[in-house]
């Protein structure tokens, strides 16, 4: 599952986070986001990249929220995101 970092990191061209993607799609793997990326996405846009942000969105298997999907999320963040 792709972080919604990864796909913010997209936009203004970041080179690692183009490439992850560019390579993970041409070999072959199936992208997964969750809907909580989806609504994280089209809320931080900018006016004018709705079309860039909807054909970004349209490469990925949107995963599902649900409570097993909400605690594994929790405890990524937990592990891994900057302390306060």
């Amino acid at each position: 599952m792709i972080d919604t970092d990864i796909l913010i990191d997209h936009f203004p061209n970041n080179i690692s986070a183009t490439t992850f993607i560019r390579y993970a799609l041409l070999a072959g793997e199936t992208l997964v986001i969750s809907v909580a990326t989806v609504a994280e996405i089209l809320a931080g846009i900018r006016p004018g990249e709705e079309e860039k942000a909807e054909a970004l969105l349209d490469l990925f298997l949107v995963y599902p929220a649900d409570t097993k999907l909400a605690r594994v999320a929790g405890g990524y963040l937990n592990r891994y995101a900057a302390t306060h």
